[in-house]
């Protein structure tokens, strides 16, 4: 089994990829990693006004090792790749601790990746993989998680236990319960049973933090259960958050599908930069 080497960006030369390099620059000071930066030169591009030439290419990895030295790297790691970018990136991936996408690209290069390209790689990549946005409160110290009792959702909170560890961010696990129409009587008094069921779902997510909570003693773990759909609670709780964590797929995912519905739904609604945990 090969150790990971360190955080992999794939770079476009779009505005959103060089946000990119800036969170994977600072997420590698963070991890004490080293950071790669990879430029696909797509094949796959035959159409268009004679922009995708070996120049343009050459700009693009060029522009990368600006982005790079201006944010205090001295040896920036570059390579310039030929290939189609989902297949060249899932076998860069294999030996990364984290691979960082943009959250838009441009042109036909870079609009692919928050779609076919950034979920693909989102739901098969060897490691978890992370969509870079600017953050609606960039200042802020809370690493949400997003929780079902799903084996990858316990992966992604331990991730971002991880990162807490070394940054000092606190972890919100959110597991968000969806209750419908809720009768009240003529005080305005909810049914009992849904109290007793509020405090078992929280007794269920207590449950699921648990064996990651005594793995880092350090780190401030907090438990929300919200009473919206599961998708929803994730997203209005990224605008609190400094990054979100998912699980590429829950417990009632669909065999098939590359992300659940959940996390599909947050990787494009997100307030801040997202990471798919397989």
């Amino acid at each position: 089994m090969r150790t990971p080497r360190g955080i992999l960006v794939g770079y476009d030369g779009s505005t959103d990829a060089d946000i990119a390099v800036e969170w994977a620059t600072r997420a590698a000071e963070q991890a004490q990693e080293p950071l790669r930066v990879v430029v696909v030169e797509d094949v796959g591009l035959t159409d268009g006004p004679g922009e995708w030439t070996a120049s343009y290419w050459l700009g693009v990895e060029l522009q990368a090792r600006s982005t790079l030295t201006a944010l205090g790297i001295d040896q920036p790691d570059v390579r310039r790749l030929r290939g189609r970018p989902v297949p060249v990136l899932l076998e860069r991936a294999t030996d990364a601790s984290l691979l960082v996408l943009g959250s838009r690209g441009h042109g036909r290069v870079g609009e692919m990746l928050l779609g076919s390209v950034s979920q693909h790689l989102a739901g098969h990549a060897s490691c978890p993989v992370a969509v870079a946005r600017v953050a609606d409160r960039p200042n802020q110290a809370r690493i949400v998680v997003g929780m079902d009792g799903s084996g990858a959702a316990v992966r992604a909170l331990d991730f971002a236990c991880r990162r807490a560890a070394k940054t000092g961010e606190k972890v919100v696990a959110v597991r968000g319960w969806r209750v419908g129409n809720v009768p009240v009587d003529k005080r305005g008094n909810v049914p009992v049973s849904l109290s007793t069921d509020l405090l078992e779902r929280e007794r269920e997510l207590s449950s699921w933090t648990s064996p990651v909570r005594a793995s880092y003693p350090e780190v401030a773990i907090h438990e929300e259960v919200i009473t919206v759909a599961a998708a929803r609670a994730v997203v209005d709780a990224s605008a609190d958050a400094s990054v979100v964590v998912v699980g590429s797929r829950g417990r009632n995912a669909v065999t098939g599908l590359l992300l659940g519905s959940t996390s599909h739904e947050v990787l494009h609604r997100a307030h801040c930069s997202v990471v798919v945990v397989r």
